[in-house]
């Protein structure tokens, strides 16, 4: 009798620790906080994601004064050219931010100033599309049919959509990338739902609210983020990662970042362009964000700005870009720690 008492009471505790357990699994748990983790150094962890088991790091900055020495020359010249780029007055705001991907070290010109994205936003839903099809492969082969009742863009791009023509998702992700195609992104995000860019930009702290390009603001410290998680393979897996880099090296914007640097040296960018009619005079806002792949350092380069004409600001985009490239080349990054594994020769 002893053990039938001892085996009834193992069970009920076998069935009370599962009933328990599946109650805990089934849960709705609280999205993660998407406020990046302080370091007691001065560091910074940047999380993203919103499963209930996993809390994914997107970036991560460590402290490292031997790294970061190494570009307060650099720092020096952007920060000389800013100051003569902006002292004619016609440019109300210049924003530069750089982090340097395989040797480490960032710095910033009022990288913290807030600015409507405009076409920026286009590479978060890129990676929602790229989200969706590594979930759910077939997304990118499906068919969208152009609606007859689409109001158009007025800054619709050469070859618009046609409607009532079907197009594939990858080739409105091609043309919304590649020649920033309003219409393009307006349809691919109709057909993604609202709720897959969102989650893209929570993940990496881009504001709250709907995804629109006035009330959403960015910085391009915090936008760099998403270039950085590219290149790093972080949110998309690798083989994701580097297709949605590829494309941005095929954007047709040859102004700004790309007129700053070598023609042999590949850049994959984005750029974003809008006129606030809101304002009087209307403000004119061009930002260009980018990976450089210089070949012995390739960092990001995020330089966001608004005022004067927009062929102003191209050019104030392509001098910053050049004085960066030409000061990164005149003051080499140190070597690494011998700990460190040997990076791969590049293509």
């Amino acid at each position: 009798m002893r053990f039938v008492w001892m085996a009834a009471l193992l069970a009920v505790g076998l069935l009370s620790g599962w009933f328990a357990r599946g109650a805990r699994v089934s849960a709705p748990a609280s999205p993660p906080s998407l406020t990046p983790a302080k370091l007691a150094a001065g560091g910074r962890i940047v999380r993203g994601g919103f499963d209930q088991w996993v809390h994914p790091i997107l970036s991560c900055d460590l402290p490292d004064a031997a790294m970061d020495a190494h570009l307060a020359p650099v720092r020096a010249r952007v920060a000389e050219a800013v100051k003569n780029l902006r002292a004619p007055g016609d440019i109300d705001a210049l924003a530069v931010y750089f982090h340097d991907l395989d040797r480490g070290g960032s710095f910033g010109i009022d990288a913290d100033h807030l600015f409507p994205p405009a076409s920026l936003l286009k590479v978060p839903v890129m990676i929602a599309a790229l989200r969706a099809e590594a979930a759910e492969p077939g997304l990118l082969g499906r068919t969208v049919v152009m609606p007859e009742s689409w109001p158009g863009s007025s800054l619709a791009p050469e070859g618009s959509l046609e409607v009532g023509k079907a197009y594939p998702v990858a080739t409105l992700v091609d043309r919304m990338i590649i020649k920033s195609d309003n219409d393009a992104k307006d349809l691919l995000h109709a057909t993604l739902g609202p709720a897959a860019g969102l989650e893209v930009l929570h993940a990496f702290g881009l504001g709250r609210g709907d995804v629109d390009e006035f009330q959403r603001t960015v910085s391009p410290r915090s936008y760099a983020r998403v270039l950085r998680a590219l290149y790093d393979a972080t949110y998309l897996d690798a083989r994701w990662s580097a297709y949605a880099i590829a494309l941005m090296s095929r954007s047709e914007f040859g102004a700004g970042l790309v007129a700053g640097t070598p023609k042999e040296v590949r850049v994959a960018n984005k750029f974003g362009h809008r006129v606030d009619d809101r304002t009087t005079p209307p403000t004119r806002y061009l930002h260009d964000c980018g990976i450089i792949y210089q070949p012995e350092r390739p960092y990001v380069l995020c330089v966001m700005s608004h005022g004067g004409t927009v062929e102003r600001l191209a050019g104030a985009i392509a001098d910053i870009s050049r004085v960066v490239y030409r000061a990164t080349l005149e003051h080499p990054a140190p070597r690494p720690p011998s700990s460190w594994p040997e990076r791969a020769t590049r293509p």
